[in-house]
């Protein structure tokens, strides 16, 4: 148990809805969001690179969000930098989130370009 939180549960449903969403990303070249569901994305481009392809496929993504740890201030418990700049650490706290307990993944590759996608349930990372 890794930050104090249990792993999470794969969910089918959850899975196929992720897998939903790479889809489309694949087909409009860009990831469109269920505002109900908690959600990581990431965009791997480098012409003919399908990292994210190798089994498995969401483990190279997970490692990704996990980078983020080193935006996250822990003495003030919030996120520094902005996703403007991709220097925040939502996806990181959304994958650490302690409410959060199933997920599914989804992956779409076209032409060297892999679209990953994690739902989560519930939702983190959340202001109330």
């Amino acid at each position: 148990m890794r930050h104090q939180v249990p792993a999470l549960t794969l969910n089918p449903d959850l899975t196929t809805t992720a897998q939903a969403t790479a889809d489309a990303a694949k087909t409009n070249g860009a990831f469109a969001s269920d505002p109900t569901l908690g959600e990581n994305t990431v965009l791997m481009s480098k012409p003919g690179d399908d990292t994210f392809g190798a089994s498995p496929f969401w483990a190279g993504a997970t490692s990704e969000w996990y980078k983020q740890f080193t935006f996250y201030d822990y003495c003030a418990a919030g996120v520094v930098g902005s996703a403007a700049t991709n220097n925040d650490a939502s996806k990181f706290t959304q994958l650490v989130w302690k409410s959060s307990t199933q997920v599914g993944f989804g992956y779409a590759n076209s032409g060297g370009i892999s679209y990953v996608v994690a739902n989560y349930d519930p939702a983190g990372n959340t202001q109330k």
